[in-house]
């Protein structure tokens, strides 16, 4: 089922509807505008997405599709049906160090490490 308007991926696309992205976080990714035809609307939709996501999910460092697949969606979806389907398809997908609650990242600097890296609390 779609995630209800309340979402927190919808509520931070929300508070970005005014907001000009200039830099949208890639996910380790590129963003090319080229690869997909959208208007400079899409294009600015598709920056606001990224940037929602990256708020949303400071547990997602690395995920270098995520670019090209919210361009896909917005080819085909408004703004709030392809944050849906981004929200939906990143429901089951957290970090193994990161409480299901918790949406701060498990270690400042270090997303994708455990306790015992040098980026965490117990390595240094």
């Amino acid at each position: 089922p779609p995630p209800p308007p309340s979402s927190p991926l919808l509520r931070s696309l929300s508070d970005l509807k005014t907001r000009n992205i200039r830099h949208p976080p890639c996910f380790g990714g590129t963003l090319c505008f080229d690869d997909h035809p959208l208007t400079q609307e899409g294009r600015e939709r598709c920056s606001r997405l990224l940037a929602a996501v990256a708020m949303v999910r400071p547990d997602i460092a690395f995920l270098p599709q995520l670019p090209d697949f919210c361009q896909a969606l917005l080819c085909y979806c408004s703004e709030d049906e392809a944050a849906s389907v981004i929200e939906a398809l990143l429901a089951e997908q957290r970090s193994p160090y990161q409480n299901a609650d918790d949406t701060t990242p498990p270690y400042p600097g270090c997303y994708l490490c455990p306790p015992s890296c040098a980026g965490g609390p117990e390595g240094g």
